[in-house]
């Protein structure tokens, strides 16, 4: 029955979030954000993938101001490289010379190169006032299970700093 099904996914898309990666454009994040605030809870963790200075304090104004409802934030980077250059192969030239008049062939060939890169992971954010140690270290233990799970996608080649490097690797 499709009314039960969609009841069912409409029940899914109510359940509260534990873990979330949010990769987008700055711009979007807040927007993304309110429209998923009824979902995140205190003892959820968001994965802020961007190095753009002040996106939590941003955050933290229009989408959680009461610290006491706010997730846990772990800010990540996320670096790889490619570099296009011009290359011209035996085999391509040979085609070339063959088909020298054709216009489906480009004049020179162009390729990426891609290094693997890595997902670089700062610690919990420090964001609530007069917080004690033994309460930032319950929310930072209730981030162990995320961490874990990314540890696991070998292919993200996790890296995680201090507070310190992240601090630097955000400027």
């Amino acid at each position: 029955d499709i009314r039960a099904l969609d009841r069912e996914l409409a029940g899914d898309l109510q359940r509260p979030i534990k873990s979330l990666i949010i990769a987008t454009k700055p711009e979007f994040v807040v927007g993304v954000l309110l429209l998923l605030k009824h979902r995140l809870k205190p003892d959820s963790t968001i994965l802020f993938v961007q190095k753009v200075v002040g996106l939590l304090e941003d955050v933290n104004k229009r989408v959680f101001p009461d610290p006491s409802n706010r997730p846990n934030y772990l800010i990540g980077m996320s670096y790889h490289s490619t570099k296009s250059f011009m290359e011209t192969t035996d085999i391509m030239s040979d085609l070339a010379n063959q088909y020298a008049n054709s216009s489906y062939l480009p004049k020179h060939s162009y390729s990426t190169w891609h290094r693997l890169g890595c997902l670089i992971i700062g610690p919990v954010i420090k964001d609530r006032p007069n917080e004690s140690l033994e309460q930032y270290g319950k929310r930072e233990a209730s981030t162990k299970y995320f961490l874990s799970a990314l540890f696991g996608a070998t292919a993200l080649r996790i890296r995680i700093i201090d507070r310190e490097w992240s601090l630097f690797c955000r400027l």
